[in-house]
């Protein structure tokens, strides 16, 4: 099963654009989770600091743009940024989502030339809410993925994954589908295969 497929959806608008950048630019995105994750990882790898945001504004506008592609799902619209302090490269280090089983990204800026997703040989099917922080000794990498301008994609981000070489600021919206009768926080158990078999027409060489 591949971990990481390229979605056929058109690029956000320049609506949608130009608001996550104009709410971005106001946002503080604090060290304290670059600090968490440094004494995790025993003050051996430089992280970013890191925030996720999921605004109503976004979720009005991407239902607006994107909801008639997923009539199985409700969808909401997120935010992640991903900021280095430093000069050196950095990395958001290796976890597993518990927040959701797929990730529907597009990424507004990528962060540098060389930013990498690299996935492991662990995977958690369990749901909890909250993500799990991983040791990189712990796991062998097994893939990893560079992500192509202008493209949607669809992560399995319930395997262990890492991003990898982070010189500036990562930043990218996020689709949250959600099935009907799980109201509007998150849908833990659906995952990548179950995409793939809804909606078979967006995966693109799945």
């Amino acid at each position: 099963m591949k971990n990481v497929i390229a979605i056929d959806l058109p690029q956000p608008s320049t609506k949608i654009i130009e608001a996550i950048k104009k709410f971005v630019a106001l946002q503080t995105i604090s060290i304290d989770s670059k600090n968490k994750l440094e004494e995790f990882h025993h003050h051996t790898i430089n992280p970013v600091s890191f925030n996720f945001f999921v605004p109503d504004f976004l979720t009005l506008l991407v239902r607006k743009e994107y909801q008639h592609f997923f009539p199985h799902h409700q969808l909401k619209g997120m935010i992640g940024v991903f900021k280095n302090h430093t000069t050196s490269p950095a990395c958001m280090p290796t976890h597993i989502d518990r927040t959701r089983a797929i990730g529907l990204n597009y990424f507004i800026d990528s962060g540098g030339n060389d930013v990498r997703t690299f996935f492991y040989d662990r995977e958690d099917i369990s749901a909890t809410g909250i993500s799990t922080n991983v040791l990189y000794s712990e796991v062998t990498p097994i893939e990893n993925f560079i992500a192509k301008p202008n493209t949607w994609y669809c992560y399995n981000v319930r395997r262990c994954h890492s991003v990898e070489n982070i010189e500036t600021t990562r930043t990218f919206i996020a689709l949250k589908i959600i099935r009907p009768g799980l109201g509007l926080d998150s849908d833990y158990e659906y995952n990548i295969i179950d995409f793939q078999k809804d909606y078979p027409h967006l995966c693109i060489g799945s």
